[in-house]
């Protein structure tokens, strides 16, 4: 039933019948409050949330272990529904899931020195692929060149699109510390950037 759930593709008929309780205005911590005894809640949470957690994890890990990834994420967020706070971001409290899967994927990695999935989708036009990669490669070269908690939340703050309010609430910061924190690192990858437009 959960996997079932978890499953639905934004394309689905079952997604079709939802669209409703999707383009609804009700809050993300409305529908979190009923995902326990409401399966269409969390189905518009997942279809609101699916995408950029897609994303997140497709600029970490590549497109094949993102798919694996996300699907991880929105079980555990299935299980662990009746965990959440009321009062707290929801979409922060998914990406902490998210954030505490890709910690557990990077200590598997390591453990079988894996390489992560960079396939590309195979109806892209190869030059587009070349390029898109290359840039890809040189934004992850100046990240690796700063310390993993510092690269940890501008990949939250940029890549998944959360405001300072939710990364400060993943990480346990407060908001003001966050926005500096931010601010350094990239006044530090501006100074990367000019030192290799000098070499």
């Amino acid at each position: 039933m959960r996997d079932e759930l978890v499953n639905t593709r934004p394309t689905d008929s079952r997604a079709v019948k939802i669209a409703a309780w999707e383009s609804s205005e009700l809050s993300d911590e409305v529908l979190a409050a009923s995902v326990v005894e409401n399966r269409d809640a969390f189905r518009t949470l997942y279809l609101r949330y699916v995408h950029q957690v897609f994303s997140y994890f497709t600029w970490k890990f590549g497109s094949g272990t993102a798919e694996d990834l996300t699907s991880d994420v929105f079980v555990r967020a299935l299980r662990m529904a009746d965990k959440f706070q009321s009062g707290k971001s929801w979409r922060a409290w998914l990406f902490g899931i998210a954030r505490n899967r890709s910690m557990e994927y990077w200590r598997e990695r390591s453990r079988h020195q894996r390489q992560p999935d960079r396939r590309e989708e195979p109806n892209q036009n190869p030059e587009h692929i070349v390029i898109q990669t290359e840039r890809a490669e040189s934004v992850r070269e100046l990240l690796a060149a700063i310390p993993d908690k510092s690269r940890e939340i501008v990949e939250l703050r940029f890549w998944a699109g959360l405001s300072y309010r939710e990364v400060a609430e993943i990480v346990g910061k407060s908001e003001g510390a966050l926005r500096v924190d931010v601010h350094r690192v990239l006044r530090s990858l501006k100074d990367v950037l000019e030192e290799r437009s000098d070499d």
